[in-house]
């Protein structure tokens, strides 16, 4: 059953004025500074912490999310480095493998990605 995740809060510091924002997602607590003593900017703000972190764009610690590519972007990206490897030197076609992210295939020593497509 989903649980209802209301909107942020905002919180103000008594002793400096700073505002904070405050909501819970995913049972994660959220309580960060908006770094302003002005209301408007700090429910701004507010909001648009709580859109990042539901729409998974940042963790709710203020990480940023990189999203992992999607298989077929690999397999496209293996694929064609199947069919340009002999024309690449060994530096290049590596550094090509790192930016895929692929793993080697212990038994052939090829990227993963590569082993797998054919």
């Amino acid at each position: 059953m989903a649980r209802y995740t209301a909107g942020p809060s905002v919180w103000t510091d008594p002793a400096s004025g700073i505002h904070y924002v405050r909501f819970e997602y995913q049972r994660q607590q959220v309580f960060e500074s908006t770094g302003t003593r002005n209301l408007g900017e700090a429910q701004a703000k507010a909001n648009s912490v709580f859109a990042e972190v539901v729409s998974g764009r940042r963790t709710g610690n203020g990480q940023a999310v990189t999203p992992a590519p999607s298989r077929e972007i690999l397999v496209l990206a293996a694929a064609w480095l199947a069919d340009v490897e002999s024309e690449l030197s060994e530096s290049t076609r590596e550094n090509y493998e790192i930016y895929m992210g692929a793993g080697t295939d212990v038994s052939s020593g090829r990227p993963t990605a590569i082993a797998a497509h054919g």
